[in-house]
């Protein structure tokens, strides 16, 4: 299985996320607080592996919510491309 990388969710961040259900670069994964990134974790995996279409839904709705609190939380040091 070929999963193709995608690109931090830290504004202005062009570094690869690695792994299918990470969310942040590594860079930026340890700048967030532990339990956000727990948190948002647990969620993409638990929206991948639940055969239950409500509890999805419900994920997929309210996991944008946590990755903007998370990315708020980011210190205001400006944007990191190296």
């Amino acid at each position: 299985m070929v999963v193709e990388l995608q690109e931090c969710a830290a504004p202005g961040c062009n570094r690869k996320v690695p792994g299918r259900h990470h969310t942040f670069c590594h860079f930026h994964y340890f700048l967030i607080p532990p339990s956000d990134t727990r948190a948002i974790l647990r969620m993409k995996i638990q929206c991948e592996t639940t055969s239950d279409d409500g509890i999805r839904k419900h994920l997929q709705e309210h996991l944008p919510f946590y990755i903007r609190a998370a990315i708020g939380k980011l210190p205001q040091t400006g944007p990191r491309t190296s």
